[in-house]
This record gives structure tokens, C-alpha cells and sequence, in this order.
């Protein structure tokens, strides 16, 4: 261990709503010219912008009145401060909001909520207070030096820069 304390990273303020939803189409099914996963039928993932911040649309089994299904995890990433001029913890105006957003809106025109209430979870990013110790020859990469929550999607690129650093060291 580096014998420090880790800090919450303040000046990431996001906050992830989601559901999930059966009912919904796979992300192969856009038939646009630059989805190359669709005859390949290999990503099953979508990502998607909109106005207040991005959107997650990623397929999931899960266990459903004793029957293994494929559902949707569908989330809106946002700012908290979104909230309060529109209520995206609200499941109409969050089923509403994906609904008009190109493409996805077209993946989830008949889906069903799992449950009534939307989940949410607030940002948990943390940084260490040492990245290395040059005399004692260490240094860290990834998670053990500044953790990223991958709802919020800068983790992975945080790592990568880390680890090219690191090498370079």
C-alpha cells in the first residue's frame, strides 16, 4: 500500500438513472450504413447522446417471474443539477426523454419497465493521494490510483494513459 488516503473526486458530479426494460430491440437492428456490428452481429452495447449528457443501452439476462431473459439495462448519465429543470428519477419522464432520442428511441418503442421505481447512484470516483515513489520504485495504474466509477465512462481511458505513462517511466 502507498500509506495514503484516498480523496473523493469533487469535480466529477454525474449521477447515473436507470431501469430495466424488457420489450426492447438489440442495437444490431439499426440499419445505418456505419453500424458495423450489425452483420457480424458482435456489439451488443449502445451508446447514445442527448441533450443533458449520454445514455447507456446495454443487454443483460436476468432472472424474471422464475425465467431467464434478456432485458435492457437503459441509463441517463447527467449532471445533478439537470434535476432540477427536468426529473429524470421520474420512470415517464425518463421513458419520455429515451424515447425521443435518435435511434434508441426506435430500440425501446415497446419497452416495459421491470420495476416501478428507478434506480440511481451518485458519482464515487476517488483519486490517491501518491501516484509513485520513485525511490521506492513503485508506481500505480488504474483503480489503485484513481478510480473512475465505468458508469461514468472515463475510467478505462484514465488506466490507458496511466499504464502508456508508466511504461514510458
Amino acid at each position: 500500500t502507498t500509506g495514503g488516503k484516498r480523496a473523493w473526486l469533487s469535480s466529477y458530479r454525474n449521477l447515473a438513472i436507470w431501469q430495466h426494460y424488457t420489450g426492447c430491440e438489440t442495437v444490431q437492428s439499426i440499419e445505418e450504413e456505419w453500424n458495423v456490428f450489425r452483420n457480424s452481429n458482435i456489439s451488443a452495447i449502445g451508446c447514445f447522446a442527448f441533450k443533458d449528457g449520454w445514455c447507456w443501452y446495454i443487454p443483460i439476462r436476468k432472472m424474471i417471474d422464475g425465467e431467464r431473459r434478456t432485458v435492457h439495462s437503459i441509463g441517463i448519465v447527467t449532471n445533478p443539477e439537470i434535476l432540477k429543470e427536468t426529473d429524470y428519477t421520474e420512470p415517464d419522464v425518463f421513458l419520455r426523454t429515451i424515447h425521443e432520442v435518435p435511434l434508441l428511441g426506435d430500440l425501446t418503442r415497446n419497452a416495459k419497465p421491470v420495476r416501478d421505481k428507478m434506480l440511481t447512484a451518485t458519482n464515487y470516483s476517488m483519486i490517491n493521494d501518491r501516484f509513485a515513489d520513485y525511490d521506492e520504485r513503485w508506481m500505480l495504474v488504474g483503480d489503485s490510483s484513481y478510480f473512475v466509477d465505468p458508469l461514468f465512462s472515463s475510467g478505462v481511458a484514465f488506466a490507458a494513459g496511466q499504464a502508456s505513462a508508466s511504461a514510458l517511466v
